[in-house]
């Protein structure tokens, strides 16, 4: 190579740096290994964050399905860097918090068109006035675990989708979750003509993105996406990805 070649291919790389420095960071995030459609692909939350920090943010994202607590731990000690969940305190020792809420999805349960208690399914506004009847729950899931000791009969399954068929032919009396995860469900397993969804009372659960301390500049990466959040959901586009349109 003469001379002037390599000296125009250090210009050329150096011509470039300036787009490799600004290039988007590689993030990945751990999710609790679903087979249904929260995480699946264009499921429920993988789309919000699809919106937001591809869509918005310009970054790179690796979906990675592990069980829930493995998850956790991976963010914990770096061999992942973010999650989309409730924040606690737990959570918070190793990891940044979007300071407002990404989404906030609307409860609901599904039952039996055709319950012998059917009215008392119908007039409930919270859970609590349901622990007579047996509840069909996702036993990897810790919260529906301990909502679960609430009641003297319940029914377990390795997915909330499982647990929404087994509520189809008979085995336990609801399913309580998300809304909208209630209705897809119920339509992907063409269950709508003998399952009935609804609204559950008042009844929220706000989910934030959250990025693990050691990550380059978190603290500035987790304010755009704090803010890219709250844009999308005040234009409408992650309240219409989570919420069924009644």
């Amino acid at each position: 190579m003469t001379r002037r070649r390599a000296l125009g291919a250090i210009g050329a790389v150096c011509a470039l740096s300036p787009a490799i420095l600004r290039a988007a960071p590689r993030i990945v995030v751990a999710h609790r290994d679903d087979s249904d459609v929260m995480w699946a692909d264009g499921g429920i939350a993988k789309s919000v964050l699809d919106e937001v920090l591809t869509g918005r943010c310009g970054l790179q994202v690796t979906y990675k399905a592990l069980p829930w607590l493995r998850a956790q731990r991976e963010v914990e000690v770096g061999t992942a860097d973010a999650l989309f969940t409730i924040p606690s305190d737990d959570r918070a020792r190793y990891m940044l918090f979007t300071d407002r809420p990404m989404v906030a999805f609307v409860g609901g349960i599904t039952y039996r068109r055709d319950h012998p208690a059917r009215a008392q399914l119908d007039a409930a506004n919270s859970i609590a006035e349901l622990t007579d009847l047996t509840y069909n729950y996702y036993y990897a899931d810790n919260y529906q675990q301990g909502r679960a000791k609430e009641f003297r009969r319940s029914e377990d399954a390795p997915s909330m989708e499982a647990a929404v068929r087994k509520l189809a032919v008979g085995r336990g009396d609801f399913c309580a979750s998300q809304l909208v995860r209630l209705h897809r469900l119920v339509d992907r397993n063409h269950l709508g003509d003998r399952l009935l969804v609804r609204r559950l009372g008042e009844s929220t659960v706000s989910w934030s993105f959250g990025l693990r301390h050691g990550f380059p500049d978190a603290q500035a990466l987790i304010a755009r996406i704090g803010m890219a959040g709250v844009d999308a959901w005040e234009d409408g586009t992650t309240k219409r990805l989570t919420e069924f349109p009644s």
